[in-house]
């Protein structure tokens, strides 16, 4: 691995894990000003109930997706805790930028697929956001799947796979 993308995949690990731990300890810290929706989160999301499945979803793919009007190598990260459920994040280079996004709301639509959507910050101070929907191999060595901007129906392309020597179980 280049030490360029081994610090990248690094640095969107690192972003990932603080996320997560953030929001776990937002939810978990009680604040009577703001009380939950729902009493149960499981049942909120489908994807907190951990199918087996889902747990076997590797930290880290290397792949491909659409940025800004052409296809890019990237990272795709996953992370799956009782507290957030499934979530993620995206990392990659265009022409010299870093570009990162995060993947919420993760549910699971059937056996090693899942539907999330992305956010990222898009050039003029907003937020860019859309569909994400991904199939997983058997062995949940590599995905497939698309992406589509809101309120847009075309479909991009977002895969990605990692070495089996590499592969982490999430927790």
């Amino acid at each position: 691995m280049k030490p360029r993308n081994f610090f990248l995949i690094s640095l969107a690990f690192l972003t990932l894990v603080a996320r997560a731990g953030h929001k776990a300890t937002a939810q978990s810290s009680p604040d009577q000003s703001n009380p939950p929706a729902q009493s149960n989160p499981v049942q909120s999301n489908p994807a907190q109930s951990s199918p087996d499945w889902l747990k076997r979803i590797g930290k880290s793919y290397q792949g491909e997706f659409w940025k800004n009007g052409k296809v890019v190598n990237g990272s795709t990260l996953f992370y799956l805790s009782e507290q957030t459920g499934l979530t993620g994040m995206y990392i990659t280079s265009q022409d010299g930028n870093l570009i990162s996004g995060d993947l919420t709301e993760c549910q699971v639509k059937q056996e090693r697929t899942i539907h999330c959507f992305w956010r990222e910050p898009n050039q003029s101070g907003g937020f860019s956001s859309g569909d994400f929907n991904a199939t997983f191999s058997p062995d949940f060595l590599s995905f497939k799947g698309t992406e589509s901007m809101k309120g847009d129906t075309k479909e991009y392309v977002w895969q990605g796979s990692r070495q089996p020597s590499s592969a982490a179980v999430v927790p």
